[in-house]
């Protein structure tokens, strides 16, 4: 059986490439995945060990309060035995440069026997109001020795408050893993930039490179000595809990890739499947004659899995290959990336070629296992009848119908409960059951519906209905087929239709609580001039602005800012229309504490007059306001002045919106805040990109899915050699062959496209509607016409491309030579 299990598997190399392709492809994206995933942790492990550098032992002190910092420091620096300790402080702030803003990391500066990084230009800060820089930070920025920053923090409240002006005095090489720029600082002057956080006190690594256990031991008893409960970590314990909680981020993004992955190896599997099938259709006689000259059912099926496990073996080995050097392209790629550090080549450990080759090689048997128990029904009669005869009759298709209607109708039941109910976790189930009940219902529906299309082309036109009786000819391996691309355009359409009703939905909600894109203020709340007015509405970007008076008011004890407006400001308003009713105001969350409940009467007075207002349950645009009519504001006080502009921007990018923010700043002097429009932004950016690498994972399996379907057309070519000598004998030309093949993969592809697409579209739909009802967001209904267009018509394109290959093939079959060969 040996010789023969070779002799079959060389005859059918050209017919087993395609099932090979789709295993390599799916165990190249396993292989390639674990590769870089060990390769981000063998990274993110080295520049961990660059940050402690020096570092023998870590205090954890981030539920510590400053008393306790101050006296675990105190403790540690008087107690024998440990060395040199400090704090390590940060507080987050924003530096402005040229009139435009940046988020930095402000730290305190280390002792020299704590510090990781190295001088490249200059000197460290010795005093106050000087600082460092990182070197890429001031290569990409244009800063140099002897510039100054202008650093904004924040307080508890997280108001904002100007920091001390700081000379850069040195550039230096980072390390670590911060993701922002950070700057060096003497600790007096880190207090003045707003809150600092105390995550970490560092001690210095004995300088004999002494036991780093009785380091922490010692510094376990400074810190029971003063009182302080705290946990401490040697210098390798601090990377290993560093690099577990960074490398559990990646994790979960492997996970999701391999989810994806496993998409991928399901499409492949049906490709071997069908592969397969046919092969076993032709060789029947040949199995057949084996059976006459004794071979058992047993060595019959052995036959067939071990022709399986070769292509398993050979596909898994040039795929472990393929996905070894993704990796490398991925590890040399990752430098170039914009603020994340080069990784490591990847280690191609033993345990990713393991999995690499036993998840191909089974996927493989797996696929394998049906076909090969057909071939065990062949009767050694089967060799004395012609092909036709031994054509398998077709079993009963009610079991399978009734199976997959009630999985079909169960799911959409549990879908339906899932949205009005809200939960996310029974709305995956849901969806997954339908989908198991919609491809058993299609092994037994897609070969006539794909049959039925050619009933409605006008004049029945000739390579249409012959593509159509091909189908129904081979139900089982079209619908295979037709199942593969199914699962692609579903998957690719429910992401499509979910990111655009969480974009929608979560986009009205903000414009609803944050109808204002921009406002523009003056630092000391003075009223702006016209001038300023018409600086700001002519900024490129600004849609329209509007003037927005308001006086200061007191209510109570409290100063407050009144703002006044009409049905004109609706024209810089994404919401509703933003004007109270009359006797009424709208009071801004961050005075909610400072006014009378929802509802009571709230008096205002300015310079002895008085009005009283009713609140409303609507809140003001800007937080800090309270927002009344225009006439309540002019009776309150008729001089009120411009104190605000409201403005409704363009479709910026939250680049581009930083961009605006400064030039106004830098041409008024005045504040831009854009953070109602950069919200908006950052979602949808966050939306789209995911969508991207989403789609980019897909397209593995999409991949293969064309891959199917051209080896269905290869393998129906092959099978059809007589019939097609046939028809060119008959007159059929090399372009209507060519067309009939072409026909062949439309129709599957169409059939596969319209059910996906409403398949894709109620799961997008219900999985969003059931996540936003959790976060209490109502759900906007608009579905992305243009994208299902574009997925339709890349379906379209999938299928003639896979068709261009079979269908050469086909048309160059000579009609003598094609009856002699069959």
């Amino acid at each position: 059986m040996r010789t023969v299990l070779m002799s079959t598997f060389r005859s059918g190399g050209a017919r087993l490439l395609a099932a090979g392709l789709a295993i390599a492809i799916s165990v190249g994206f396993v292989v390639a995945t674990l590769a870089t995933m060990d390769s981000f942790q063998s990274s993110m492990r080295t520049q961990l060990a660059g940050e402690y550098a020096g570092v023998g032992a870590v205090v954890d002190s981030r539920g510590f309060d400053d008393d306790e910092v101050g006296r675990a420091l105190t403790a540690l620096q008087e107690h024998g035995g440990v060395g040199s300790a400090g704090a390590h402080s940060t507080s987050f702030v924003q530096m402005r440069i040229e009139g435009r803003h940046y988020s930095a990391m402000a730290r305190n500066l280390p002792a020299a026997d704590l510090r990781a990084e190295e001088l490249t230009d200059g000197r460290w800060p010795t005093g106050r109001h000087e600082t460092a820089v990182d070197d890429e930070t001031a290569q990409d920025l244009g800063l140099s020795v002897g510039d100054t920053l202008d650093p904004t923090g924040y307080d508890d409240a997280g108001r904002e408050q100007p920091g001390p002006h700081l000379e850069i005095t040195g550039l230096y090489t980072g390390v670590g893993v911060s993701p922002l720029p950070t700057v060096f600082v003497l600790p007096e002057d880190l207090d003045e930039l707003g809150q600092v956080s105390t995550t970490e006190i560092r001690i210095a690594a004995p300088l004999d490179g002494g036991d780093h256990e009785a380091l922490k031991a010692s510094v376990s008893a400074a810190l029971e000595q003063a009182g302080v409960d705290g946990s401490v970590l040697t210098q390798q314990e601090i990377v290993d809990r560093e690099t577990e909680r960074f490398f559990g981020d990646a994790a979960m993004l492997a996970v999701i890739v391999l989810a994806f992955t496993v998409i991928a190896l399901l499409v492949a599997a049906l490709v071997i499947m069908n592969t397969f099938d046919v092969l076993i259709a032709q060789r029947t006689r040949q199995l057949a004659l084996l059976r006459c000259l004794g071979s058992t059912s047993g060595q019959v099926r052995w036959l067939v899995l071990g022709e399986g496990a070769l292509v398993g073996v050979v596909a898994s080995l040039l795929g472990t290959a393929g996905g070894y050097g993704l990796g490398h392209l991925i590890a040399s790629a990752s430098g170039s990336v914009p603020g994340l550090a080069a990784l490591d080549p990847p280690v191609l450990h033993w345990w990713i070629v393991v999995v690499g080759m036993v998840l191909g090689v089974a996927v493989t048997l797996i696929s394998v296992s049906l076909p090969a128990r057909k071939a065990t029904r062949t009767s050694p009669l089967m060799a004395m009848r012609p092909l036709e005869a031994v054509a398998p009759a077709p079993r009963s298709r009610m079991w399978t119908t009734m199976l997959g209607t009630a999985l079909v109708v169960g799911g959409i039941a549990g879908m339906v409960v899932a949205v009005m109910a809200a939960r996310m976790v029974i709305a995956i189930p849901a969806a997954a059951v339908t989908a198991i009940g919609l491809i058993v219902l299609l092994r037994m529906t897609a070969a006539p519906m794909i049959a039925g299309l050619a009933g409605i082309v006008p004049g029945g036109w000739l390579p249409f209905r012959l593509a159509a009786l091909n189908s129904r000819r081979h139900p089982g391996r079209t619908a295979t087929t037709t199942i593969g691309m199914v699962i692609g355009v579903t998957i690719v359409t429910t992401m499509m239709v979910g990111a655009a009703l969480a974009q929608g939905s979560i986009t009205r909600e903000i414009n609803a609580q944050r109808p204002i894109d921009m406002f523009v203020t003056s630092e000391q709340q003075h009223p702006l001039d016209p001038t300023e007015v018409a600086a700001v509405s002519g900024a490129e970007g600004v849609v329209h602005a509007e003037a927005v008076p308001g006086t200061l008011a007191r209510v109570g004890d409290e100063e407050v800012l009144v703002l006044g407006v009409d049905g004109s400001v609706g024209q810089a308003s994404r919401g509703d229309d933003p004007v109270p009713a009359a006797g009424t105001a709208a009071v801004g969350d961050e005075l909610t504490d400072a006014v009378s409940a929802q509802g009571a009467p709230l008096t205002l007075s300015v310079a002895g007059r008085q009005v009283t207002v009713e609140t409303t349950t609507a809140e003001s645009p800007w937080p800090g306001s309270i927002l009344v009519p225009m006439d309540t504001l002019r009776e309150l006080d008729p001089g009120a002045g411009t104190m605000q502009i409201w403005a409704q921007v363009g479709n910026l990018s939250s680049a581009q919106l930083q961009t605006l923010a400064s030039t106004i700043s830098g041409d008024t002097g005045l504040q831009a805040e854009v953070g109602p429009a950069m919200e908006r932004v950052m979602i949808e950016e966050i939306i789209t990109t995911m969508l991207g690498i989403v789609l980019a994972l897909l397209a593995v399996a999409i991949v293969i899915s064309v891959i199917g379907v051209a080896n269905t057309l290869s393998l129906s070519v092959i099978e059809r050699t007589r019939e097609s000598s046939l028809l060119r004998a008959l007159g059929l030309t090399r372009g209507q062959m060519r067309m009939m093949l072409a026909c062949e993969a439309v129709q599957m592809t169409v059939v596969a496209a319209g059910i996906g697409i409403i398949a894709g579209t109620g799961f997008g739909a219900v999985g969003i509607a059931a996540l936003l009802g959790q976060m209490d967001v109502p759900l906007a209904f608009g579905l992305p016409w243009l994208q299902l267009l574009l997925v339709v018509g890349a379906a379209l394109l999938a299928g003639l491309l896979a068709s261009v290959l079979p269908a050469r093939r086909a048309a160059r079959l000579s009609p003598t030579v094609g009856l002699a060969a069959g």
